[in-house]
């Protein structure tokens, strides 16, 4: 049995994120989704999420395809990803160890991703 980790923000759940998650399904048997802390966004994104961890950890285990979610921890993935096949988006996937066995999906483009880039030009209150 092939197990998968998929590690995402799900922020503003969209038609990109969905299509990630078929992608990543495909791939494996099992497939858990690590689900990124509003720090991690922050630092990655220079923007507080829209929608809080707790919230996108609920979504993130009703999503179909989805056997578990879970909230991204850079300390249990180390020990995680030497029995799962590791899934990332092209491009995105800067935080991986090199010797991860991992799988690139290509990167989706959706109207969300237009959405995204208008919201990150607002200034947000931390």
């Amino acid at each position: 049995m092939q197990y998968g980790y998929l590690a995402c923000a799900l922020d503003m759940l969209n038609v990109r994120d969905l299509d990630l998650i078929a992608q990543a399904r495909a791939l494996c048997d099992v497939l858990v989704v690590g689900v990124l802390t509003d720090d991690d966004i922050r630092a990655c994104t220079g923007r507080v999420p829209v929608i809080g961890v707790e919230e996108r950890l609920i979504l993130a285990n009703h999503l179909r395809g989805v056997d578990r979610a879970v909230i991204h921890n850079e300390a249990e993935f180390e020990l995680l990803s030497e029995s799962m096949l590791v899934i990332a988006v092209e491009g995105e996937s800067d935080w991986l160890r090199p010797d991860a066995d991992v799988v690139l999906t290509p990167a989706i483009f959706s109207l969300s991703t237009q959405l995204r880039t208008a919201l990150g030009a607002v200034p947000r209150s931390a």
